[in-house]
Parts: structure tokens; C-alpha cells; sequence
């Protein structure tokens, strides 16, 4: 069926919805194009939820802000640490109470940690888990910034953030 460009098709918001949650990123940000009430649509929670739901674990060759978002999203709510993740430098923060100044620490792929004060470690990833030698195992949290945080009673180690 041809529709003229003049025509315009009157659809009910709760069926634009439904088509819209099966669209990828780049399908949204053309409809946001259609009209107002389009972009209104796909910009509702219920579509960036659906479209979080069904990204894959990497964006797309051509990102959108949408499918860059989304994954985002998806990956700020991950909380378990891979090696990767650890690999890197971290500022270890000794006591909660202490004024000591933070120190800089480093975790490597080889599994090999490095601080001034400890000198060089072997590191395991064990579960959720930090394991270095001779201290407590070190629980895993996400940062109010996506961050990773490394801690236990004693001392905590904020991972850096890539530049």
C-alpha cells in the first residue's frame, strides 16, 4: 500500500509503544525525526528500558547517544568486577579515622600488585573478591560514579579513572 507523503496515519500512543520497544538506537533517533509526538514516545523510560534490555555488550560501529546511553546505563548497574576491571591504578586510602595520604597502588595483568607500602604482591580474583596476601579480602562496590571501589575494614582502594 502507498501512502502519499500528505497522508498522515493516526496511530494510538500504546501501539506507536509497542512498535517502538522492537527498534534499535538508531531506529529511535530517526523516529524522533517523524514528528513531536514521536520524539516524545521514544524518548519514554519504558523504550530506553527496552532498548538497555537488548543492546549487546559493545555499542555499534555507528553510535548513537542513545545506544551509547543504554549501555551506559546497563554497565553502571554491573556489579560484578572482572580482571580487567582491577587491572590499573588505584589510590589506597588507609583507615577510615586516619589522616594518612592516599597512596598509590597498581594491579596488573599478571596478577602482580605493586604499593610503596607493601612492596610487590601476587593478586587473586576469588568469586566477587580481592585476595592479596596477609590482609582481609577485599569486598567490590561501584563509585556514585561508576567508579569500582576495593575495601574492607581497614583501608579502601578507589580505581583511577582512564584519561
Amino acid at each position: 500500500m502507498h501512502i502519499p507523503p500528505t497522508t498522515s496515519i493516526h496511530l494510538p500512543p500504546e501501539l506507536i509503544i509497542e512498535v517502538f520497544e522492537y527498534f534499535d538506537a538508531a531506529d529511535l533517533c530517526q523516529c524522533c525525526l517523524v514528528s513531536h509526538a514521536w520524539r516524545e514516545l521514544s524518548n519514554l523510560e519504558e523504550i530506553l528500558h527496552a532498548l538497555q534490555e537488548t543492546s549487546s555488550s559493545s555499542p555499534p560501529a555507528k553510535s548513537t547517544w542513545k545506544s551509547c546511553y543504554a549501555l551506559a546505563k546497563k554497565e553502571s548497574r554491573r556489579t560484578s568486577v572482572t580482571v580487567n576491571d582491577v587491572v590499573g591504578d588505584w589510590i589506597l586510602q588507609v583507615g577510615a579515622r586516619q589522616r594518612c595520604d592516599p597512596i598509590l597502588a597498581h594491579f596488573r595483568s599478571d596478577f602482580g600488585f605493586y604499593s610503596e607500602n607493601t612492596g610487590t604482591l601476587k593478586w587473586e580474583k576469588v568469586g566477587n573478591t580481592i585476595i592479596l596476601p596477609d590482609l582481609p579480602p577485599l569486598q567490590v562496590s561501584r563509585t556514585a560514579d561508576w567508579g569500582w571501589k576495593l575495601h574492607c575494614p581497614y583501608f579502601t582502594f578507589h580505581k583511577l579513572k582512564q584519561v
